[in-house]
């Protein structure tokens, strides 16, 4: 069944990563929001609070017209550290991405069933 295809394909995937069945899944999730955190919290914002003119990145996103050469971050991406952490943070994001869609759509293929049981 569907469902037993999208089991196999998550203990796949699983096992893929280098984990066992019976690995402790939300352990795992957790270390890599931590690591993400410390990523983002230590690397990019901690230096960009001190590096870049944050008055005139938030009027550019409240929509107002604001010209953010290269000027406005040349320090920021000057320190090595930030844009290493600017680098890694694109790369976990698009991993992120990936996992919010997978979930989405196993999300959606649930209710599907749900709604199939509750039509019966």
């Amino acid at each position: 069944s569907n469902r037993h295809q999208l089991r196999r394909q998550r203990e796949d995937h699983w096992r893929f990563e280098g984990h066992s069945a019976g690995s402790n899944r939300h352990q795992l999730r957790r270390q890599r929001e931590d690591h993400w955190r410390f990523d983002s919290e230590e690397l990019i914002f901690k230096t960009a609070y001190n590096d870049i003119d944050f008055h005139l990145t938030l009027r550019d996103h409240w929509g107002e017209k604001v010209i953010l050469s290269r000027e406005v971050f040349k320090d920021f991406f000057a320190n090595k550290k930030a844009k290493n952490g600017y680098v890694m943070a694109v790369v976990e994001f698009k991993m992120m991405n990936s996992h919010l869609r997978k979930m989405t759509s196993i999300i959606e293929e649930l209710m599907e069933l749900i709604d199939k049981e509750i039509k019966k």
